[in-house]
């Protein structure tokens, strides 16, 4: 497990992820990112769970499986989340991440065959047909 001894600052975590400060706090008020106690006027986060996030986008949903059980370890020790609970669904039954990801693909088709229905029929009919390639 990770020692709550290994964290960064705010900032320092915004300039090891490159985005904003404002970025990191969003972050932590979407539950992306677990704070550590204030000491004094400097907030801390676990190093561990920001350097899972390196190359990513910060969101949950981002982490792998393996991933996701450190982030949720880490944010156990900080003392933001149960023992008991889990709060990353996808990460107990890997057939919930599929199922988002099906339902992701029709939202998205549905949106596109909504923007085609807005053009005169004739654009329709030549957006419905095939490319040659």
């Amino acid at each position: 497990m990770t020692s709550l001894t290994e964290k960064m600052t705010y900032k320092e975590a915004s300039s090891y992820l490159g985005v904003t400060v404002s970025a990191i706090q969003h972050a932590i008020k979407r539950g992306a990112l677990t704070p550590l106690p204030r000491q004094g006027l400097v907030r801390y986060l676990p190093a561990r769970q920001v350097q899972l996030f390196k190359g990513k986008p910060i969101a949950l949903s981002f982490l792998t499986s393996e991933e996701g059980k450190v982030w949720q370890d880490t944010a156990r020790q900080a003392g933001s989340l149960p023992a008991h609970k889990t709060v990353i669904p996808y990460l107990t039954d890997e057939s919930l991440g599929e199922e988002h990801g099906k339902r992701f693909g029709r939202n998205f088709a549905r949106g596109v065959y909504d923007e085609i229905q807005k053009f005169d029929p004739t654009t329709r009919e030549d957006l419905a047909r095939p490319l040659a390639v």
